[in-house]
């Protein structure tokens, strides 16, 4: 029976490949979509098994007559299906060395880059590189090699569907994965697809841009010219994946350079902002009242600027220091362009309070009904700014000195007065002392200030939970409030550190096996008096006794302050307490906390039924399923041989 099953099999594929050879277009048409039809989904062997181990003789004819009609396009969507259908059969690495062999990435890549092929081929054979770059690196280097990134990148360019421009997108997130030698080469392609005409390829680009950043691990300076280009689209979407993208490239090298061009475009270049003469206007052609990409992309630099400032303080220092305020200001006075005024508002806002030497040059160059305007109501000013006031704005001269805006208002809250009444009651009292000093003279403005130094030179209680926090990072991070170093006034010598009050000491955590290999040394000063206990022992030592559980603790900020003559005396100042009870005292100091330098993940007692119900699972048992009971006893061993 096997042998007349054989015999009838290869008798079919013979007769199919007689007709193949002897058939006209149509006939070959109609065996591809019987082929199409019949054989999907199916693997490697059940294709061979199919056409009686001859499944490459089929394969070797639609490769010969794919690459003699692919420029013409007949049955052209039909072959590549047909084609697709051998490359994605597992088990059928056989088919792929053969279609590769004949020069079969070569004849794609030339399908999806013809003007004349339509969309649906082109789709058909990005499909085809994909199964080849699924194989494995060596394919996806095959694909590089022969200018493989090129073509799929002008094709995403120049393509009109959007399901073939994500397959594209795809391919080339493919081609960077896993592929160190051309990853950077796919990298630049898509740099030089930003500045290409179609919106959706640029928010595309855009957005696998921001998935191979961090593979290339290093930003190209090119980048930044073509990114804040995209500032200039209308396209909302493709605005958003631009500051996007600028959010990630300020941990690289070019930070420093999209900060200085974004404060830049704030203020557009006179050439740029010449509108076209009227004599050149046709009266009857409708006109269209668009905006000057130069304002949409100012507008849009000074929606960035809010953001970045808002993501990092120190961000918002070095903008300061590029001049923002005063391009910001310019921006406000744009009196062509609405959303610059509101977008500029809303990011000076921020800033004037945020950094208080930036109010005081905003309220100086305003004049305080404007600037009473701004802060009531920044969004919408330019609703009820005249003519007079954007010319103010416009002509400002504001120019911050350098370093004098360090002192930032968030800092200072860091200092002492963020919780406790008298101390915020002192900063506005220094508020209004320097509103009496502009009115009245210098005396005004020094009696506005002495709260404000007084605040600054206080020593502040800080609250620090070491609860699962490593001692030793920890250590690292009290003592600069010990010492006072996130002070303006900080000296070496002075003694200017602050109150830090630590709690839960008797619950800290150590990372790898440091509680069993660290160890702390003893000595009794006699002979074989030499000790070393392990830490994990020190600390569980009469855990009832507060004073063995902070010694971990307390070693470790002792270690890392300086061992001059302040040493004791900052220790001082250092309250440790093995759990959450403080005395109602030393409660009563405390002004503001520390950050934890970790996150402390929940268990799993502490999320709640319907957050574990919720939770995405892997897979789910089958309902016929029977688990094996774990408390029934194994076999024993005497049955088994049995």
């Amino acid at each position: 029976m096997g042998s007349a099953k054989q015999q009838s099999a290869i008798s079919k594929i013979m007769s199919l490949l007689q007709e193949w050879d002897k058939g006209s277009k149509v006939v070959r048409h109609k065996i591809l979509q019987d082929f199409v039809a019949q054989n999907q989904n199916k693997t490697g062997p059940e294709l061979e098994q199919e056409f009686a181990q001859a499944a490459s003789l089929f394969l070797t004819r639609l490769t010969a007559w794919l690459r003699l009609t692919y420029m013409i396009g007949t049955s052209l969507n039909e072959q590549l299906r047909a084609v697709s259908i051998f490359l994605s059969a597992s088990s059928g690495h056989k088919f792929m060395a053969e279609f590769l062999e004949v020069g079969g990435v070569l004849t794609l890549l030339e399908i999806i880059g013809l003007k004349q092929a339509k969309e649906e081929d082109k789709l058909e054979a990005l499909k085809n590189l994909i199964h080849i770059s699924n194989a494995g690196r060596k394919y996806k280097e095959l694909i590089c090699e022969s200018y493989g990134i090129r073509a799929v990148a002008e094709c995403l360019a120049k393509s009109k569907s959007e399901e073939t421009q994500d397959q594209c997108r795809n391919l080339l997130l493919m081609l960077a994965q896993g592929n160190p030698k051309f990853e950077g080469q796919v990298y630049k392609g898509l740099i030089a697809l930003l500045p290409c005409s179609s919106p959706k390829a640029q928010q595309m680009a855009a957005q696998s841009l921001r998935v191979v950043q961090p593979i290339v691990k290093t930003a190209n300076p090119n980048i930044v010219e073509p990114l804040l280009n995209l500032l200039k689209t209308l396209h909302l979407e493709v605005q958003f994946e631009a500051i996007e993208m600028i959010k990630e490239l300020m941990e690289y090298d070019v930070s420093q350079s999209i900060l200085k061009q974004l404060v830049t475009k704030l203020r557009p270049a006179k050439e740029d902002t010449i509108k076209r003469p009227e004599i050149l206007e046709d009266p009857e052609i409708p006109k269209i009242n668009a905006p000057l990409p130069v304002f949409v992309q100012q507008a849009a630099a000074a929606k960035t600027i809010g953001i970045l400032s808002r993501e990092s303080n120190e961000i918002a220092e070095k903008l300061i220091q590029l001049r923002v305020t005063h391009n910001l200001l310019y921006s406000m006075g744009n009196m062509d362009y609405a959303d610059s005024q509101r977008q500029s508002s809303i990011s000076l806002e921020y800033l004037c309070r945020t950094f208080p030497i930036v109010d005081e040059h905003v309220r100086e160059a305003m004049g305080e009904n404007l600037y009473d305007m701004f802060m009531s109501n920044p969004e919408a000013l330019y609703m009820t700014m005249n003519h007079v006031q954007a010319d103010v704005l416009v002509s400002n001269k504001v120019n911050i000195p350098k370093f004098s805006y360090v002192i930032s208002e968030d800092k200072i809250l860091a200092h002492s007065f963020t919780l406790k009444e008298g101390e915020r009651e002192g900063r506005e009292e220094g508020e209004r002392g320097r509103d009496r000093g502009r009115r009245k003279g210098v005396g005004g403005e020094l009696r506005g200030r002495r709260e404000w130094q007084w605040a600054t030179m206080s020593r502040t209680w800080w609250m620090y939970d070491a609860k699962y926090q490593c001692p030793f990072r920890s250590a690292d991070l009290l003592v600069k409030y010990l010492q006072g170093k996130h002070k303006p006034v900080y000296h070496r010598y002075s003694d200017v550190g602050d109150h830090v009050v630590v709690i839960n000491t008797g619950q800290i955590a150590m990372r790898e096996d440091y509680w069993r290999t660290f160890s702390y040394s003893h000595h009794t000063r006699y002979a074989k008096g030499f000790s070393r206990t392990s830490a994990w022992r020190l600390h569980n030592i009469e855990p009832t006794k507060a004073c063995i559980v902070i010694f971990v603790f307390e070693k470790a900020v002792y270690s890392r302050l300086p061992g001059d003559l302040l040493r004791k005396t900052l220790m001082r100042r250092l309250h440790l307490y093995p759990d959450e009870n403080v005395p109602e005292d030393v409660l009563a100091n405390i002004s503001d906390q520390i950050r934890q330098i970790q996150i402390v993940p929940k268990r799993y007692d502490q999320y709640t039924k319907e957050e574990i119900e919720n939770f995405p699972t892997v897979f789910d048992w089958p309902d016929d399923h029977v688990i094996k009971d774990e408390k029934q006893p194994a076999p024993l061993i005497e049955d088994i041989k049995r």
